[in-house]
């Protein structure tokens, strides 16, 4: 394993956000705010702003990545070197795609980005051709503004209906029963992809 060093602060915040933040709120309820809020422990006012601050850690994480990565040239975006299997512009769109199935698809919503972007991108794939400098654009357009729909999509409690994912328990040891664990478990998963940009940043 590579040992990571730059910008390792800001990814170990990322990390104490995820691990700390409420021990993934296993019991909480999928019905409604004030039930989810007073299982949370907290004030129906303080959930709004716990899960507010909680979209915001992931939009901003993410504007942090794509600022580590606004000066890469399409072909080093695409570049996967010697001994992974994956590159920088992959690891971008797997996060769309998680965070798309978590959220969305778990709740048998239709998701922001397209159809095909997410299957692209699922965990366990592998780039099978060069993404070119539209695409790109695409994917890093996607990459904030399907956080901006999130905010705007959990205000209005579009997130009733969730199937818990599974595959998330039985690869990580923990729960995702809800939209409240899903946002949490996308702190850690950011940081994790992060940490691994990080380091094909020095190989390309």
């Amino acid at each position: 394993m590579f040992i990571i060093n730059n910008h390792i602060t800001a990814i170990h915040l990322l990390y104490s956000s995820a691990l700390t933040a409420s021990h993934w709120h296993t019991s909480l309820c999928k019905r409604s705010t004030v039930v989810r809020a007073k299982r949370c422990g907290l004030s129906q006012t303080s959930y709004h702003q716990y899960m507010k601050r909680t979209v915001e850690k992931i939009r901003n994480f993410r504007l942090f990545l794509l600022n580590q990565v606004k000066d890469l040239s399409v072909e080093q975006l695409n570049r996967v070197p010697p001994g992974f299997n994956n590159n920088i512009i992959w690891n971008l769109g797997h996060l769309i795609s998680a965070q798309q199935n978590v959220c969305y698809v778990k709740t048998g919503l239709t998701p922001v980005a397209d159809e095909n972007l997410i299957s692209l991108y699922l965990s366990g794939s592998k780039p099978e051709a060069g993404v070119n400098e539209a695409d790109i654009k695409i994917i890093k357009d996607i990459f904030i503004s399907s956080i901006d729909h999130l905010q705007t999509d959990i205000n209005r409690q579009a997130f009733r209906n969730y199937t818990p994912a599974l595959m998330i328990q039985k690869v990580y040891g923990v729960q995702v029963n809800n939209i409240e664990d899903a946002l949490e478990y996308l702190l850690y998963h950011e940081g994790l992809h992060a940490a691994v940009i990080n380091t094909l940043q020095r190989f390309i």
